[in-house]
């Protein structure tokens, strides 16, 4: 794998075992696997003026990562963007057979990680870590983790990116229930530590679904929390409840390693679909659904729940979505390692939260992951 300069563009990176310069037409090299030629970053000329996001200054991540789709016949694409001007300076695509899931990033806004799922109901996994240079380009690209099994649902780093958590959910015969697990590897030595819970009808009243995306680590990587609902398929996520791991703690099942901080009663008015630990370990930040306000319309807010006492304490940002589908609407949202910052995909536009103000951005593409 080598990576290649081309003239009058920021360097790029390659993906898994192929080579491909774009120049005036694209030129691939394959040396294993099937042949995956990385694109040149299309120019957002007139989304926004340069120097319109702060861009690194007072501590907002310098990059982000969206994983998006031009339509449901085009691969997944990763994308790298300055925040200051939402440019994109690096892409890839997903090779066939193989569908980007989700891009996730260590405290350092520099090095990321993401999952690759394959074909079916209980697919392979693999991983890629790379890191973005100060330039916006990427360097330093390799697999990491053995090959893992099940549809990749959420992903995230731990702080000092030593550690990889993830969620895959699998279905099969002997279990078509399906079932969820998490999954810590430990990125130097190999080792995997797992938690698994199935959906039976033996076992109805088990913790069922873990909520994709929420995952998230504090900041000392000595805790983990996950979200998940008690009761299969609970409405509303009526029994949505967070709960907070020892990550070193062994195998075994979710109630028997952690320690519950937070769950909502049933028959909930303001209702939390997905929460994280904050870096300390003080509080949640939780994406909520405060109400209909008109048909097919919901105000949906970002707030901050403290710990222990499980009250409301701050309101981050409040939005309004109208759904033409069927169920309660959810805030598609994603942290930056300070926990200061939220990525927020509000409607059809994607931006960045500070201080209850929405600052949009607008990548190329339906954004259904992001990372900073």
């Amino acid at each position: 794998m080598r990576l290649i300069d081309v003239p009058g563009r920021p360097r790029r990176w390659l993906w898994l075992l192929t080579v491909a310069v774009v120049m005036a037409a694209t030129a691939t090299v394959v040396l294993g696997g099937s042949p995956r030629a990385i694109r040149p970053a299309a120019t957002q000329a007139g989304i926004m003026s340069a120097g319109s996001l702060p861009g690194g200054s007072g501590g907002v991540p310098r990059f982000y990562l969206t994983v998006s789709s031009n339509g449901t016949a085009a691969p997944p694409r990763v994308q790298v963007h300055r925040s200051r001007d939402a440019e994109v300076t690096g892409m890839l695509l997903s090779p066939p057979g193989w569908r980007i899931q989700e891009v996730s990033a260590a405290a350092d806004d520099r090095t990321f990680v993401v999952a690759e799922s394959g074909l079916g109901t209980c697919p392979a996994d693999r991983f890629f870590r790379f890191s973005v240079m100060g330039t916006g380009a990427l360097t330093g690209l390799r697999q990491v983790a053995a090959l893992a099994d099940g549809m990749v649902e959420a992903l995230a780093v731990s702080p000092d990116g030593t550690r990889l958590a993830f969620v895959s959910v699998c279905t099969t015969l002997a279990h078509p229930g399906p079932v969820w697990i998490l999954h810590v590897i430990d990125l130097a030595s190999g080792a995997v530590t797992t938690w698994t819970n199935a959906v039976t009808a033996a076992d109805p009243g088990d913790v069922a679904e873990i909520n994709g995306d929420s995952l998230a680590w504090t900041a000392d990587g000595r805790s983990l929390s996950v979200a998940y609902q008690w009761m299969p398929y609970a409405v509303n996520q009526a029994d949505l409840a967070v709960l907070l791991l020892n990550p070193s703690g062994g195998s075994g099942t979710l109630q028997a390693h952690g320690r519950l901080v937070w769950h909502q009663v049933r028959g909930c008015v303001r209702c939390v679909s997905d929460a994280w630990i904050s870096p300390d370990g003080r509080y949640l930040v939780a994406a909520a659904t405060a109400g209909a306000i008109g048909p097919g319309a919901y105000r949906l807010v970002l707030e901050r729940i403290a710990l222990p006492a499980g009250r409301v304490a701050a309101v981050l940002f409040s939005t309004t979505i109208v759904s033409r589908v069927n169920g309660i609407p959810a805030l598609p949202l994603w942290g930056d390692g300070s926990g200061k910052y939220w990525l927020v995909y509000a409607g059809t536009r994607l931006g960045w939260v500070s201080d209850g103000q929405f600052h949009p951005l607008q990548p190329l593409g339906s954004v259904y992951a992001a990372a900073w």
